[in-house]
């Protein structure tokens, strides 16, 4: 692996690591502050659920179509799969990150869900901290399934290349 891809693959484990923390940090303020009857900032319950509900919707479209990509992507072809991976050697990182990314898009979608059935019962006033925490999980999903969207143009690319010289 060359230099620059290193540091682009250091440099991007260190991005998503800060956005997951912020949003640990972010939905702990949140508790301690729910629990300590402290309200630094109100946001009403009926913009929450709206925002939850444009979250499950759009988290519910990005998974289905992660889930179909990963299918067609393992399911196409006319080489095998596997043969197709320890040829090329470098699926370590790939496969790392399609992880990630369905794990990111599965907890958006559970904390949309979540987020969206409790505005949508108690219709009170939320903390800004869980907004903040719930927009970095967010964030970090689409981020996650930008750089899988990446990596299957670079996989793509890769696979081409191989059946053309096998």
């Amino acid at each position: 692996m060359d230099k620059n891809r290193l540091k682009s693959t250091r440099l991007r484990d260190a991005l998503l690591g800060v956005d997951l923390w912020f949003a640990l940090i972010f939905f702990c303020a949140g508790v301690i502050c729910h629990l300590c009857n402290q309200w630094p900032s109100r946001v009403e319950g009926d913009i929450v659920e709206k925002l939850a509900s444009i979250g499950v919707s759009v988290f519910s479209i990005v998974f289905g179509l992660f889930i179909t990509g990963l299918t067609v992507m393992v399911t196409t072809g006319s080489d095998d799969f596997i043969a197709f991976f320890n040829v090329n050697g470098s699926y370590i990182r790939i496969l790392r990150n399609l992880k990630l990314s369905a794990t990111m898009l599965f907890l958006a979608l559970i904390s949309s869900l979540i987020l969206n059935i409790i505005a949508a019962i108690s219709k009170t006033y939320f903390n800004i901290y869980f907004l903040i925490a719930y927009g970095s999980i967010s964030i970090c999903a689409l981020v996650t399934t930008m750089l899988v969207l990446y990596d299957g143009i670079e996989y793509a690319i890769r696979r081409a290349d191989f059946v053309d010289s096998a």
